[in-house]
């Protein structure tokens, strides 16, 4: 909403072509200097700022980390309401023991404990191909709602809600310009993954250049064209008046709570990524 269609799409564009230029060289890296990783790196080019190569690694993979917790304690507990409330009050107070599903830190330590303690223990990331599939299919539930939504006249949610609830759509920027700055670090997180490139390529069998280059370009194309999809796609049914978190805008339904619920172990199922 603060880019404008033209400039957020491009954008995206932009942050998947220098994600897939460092995505190359780390990958160019990690085939020079075999079993290598971001501390050996360091320390062959500048064992100095080795600790901090490694602090700045450590940090980044836990505010990732901490915000996919955040994220399960969100969406959850409102999941949980959508479930047992009725639809004439998804709001409503449950009564104990339903009362405890919706306590966002109950379901951050179940989901840590049923879900991320087990996953973190495997040592290579080939373990976690069967979860990272269902990840992605969960994803394309969400992404798939969302288009629902904004291209299926029957379930728009701003119908009969009056002007009030869909802003306007701009093609260009509708705010000061600067105000993008703030938005820039969500385009550049979209696509943090480089944390594993040293260990996908090790993982590799016949790890060419060629081979790495495929996949990243896949992976990059791939995340690029679910953007694409999900920010015009909500964008198209909100308008300028679209919220931070597109989920939390639609309505309070049971189609709605399979989406939370499918977020939430998409969330628990990348922690080990990390």
């Amino acid at each position: 909403a603060e880019c404008g269609i033209v400039l957020g799409l491009s954008l995206f564009a932009f942050a998947g072509i220098l994600s897939a230029t460092g995505l190359h060289l780390l990958s160019a890296c990690a085939r020079a200097v075999p079993d290598g990783s971001f501390n050996v790196m360091a320390d062959l080019t500048v064992p100095t700022l080795k600790v901090l190569a490694d602090l700045a690694v450590a940090f980044k993979c836990f505010g990732v980390g901490t915000s996919y917790l955040i994220v399960i304690g969100d969406v959850m507990p409102d999941a949980c309401r959508t479930l047992f409330c009725s639809d004439d009050n998804p709001h409503c107070a449950l009564d104990f023991p339903l009362s405890l599903l919706t306590n966002r830190r109950l379901w951050i330590f179940v989901f840590s404990v049923t879900c991320v303690a087990g996953l973190v223990c495997f040592k290579k990331l080939d373990a976690l191909r069967a979860t990272s599939a269902l990840s992605l299919m969960m994803m394309v539930y969400v992404c798939c709602m969302i288009v629902a939504y904004a291209w299926i006249p029957q379930l728009d949610p701003c119908a009969g809600m009056g002007d009030d609830c869909k802003g306007d759509i701009y093609i260009t920027p509708p705010h000061n310009p600067f105000a993008i700055l703030k938005v820039i670090p969500i385009f550049i997180f979209g696509y943090t993954c480089h944390q594993n490139t040293f260990t996908l390529v090790n993982e590799l069998k016949h790890p060419t250049q060629s081979r790495c280059d495929t996949f990243i370009i896949l992976a990059v194309t791939t995340c690029c064209l679910f953007y694409f999809v999900v920010a015009y796609s909500g964008y198209h049914t909100y308008g300028s008046n679209v919220s931070k978190d597109i989920i939390a805008a639609y309505p309070n339904t049971k189609f709605l709570a399979v989406g939370r619920i499918g977020l939430a172990f998409n969330m628990a199922f990348s922690y080990p990524l990390q």
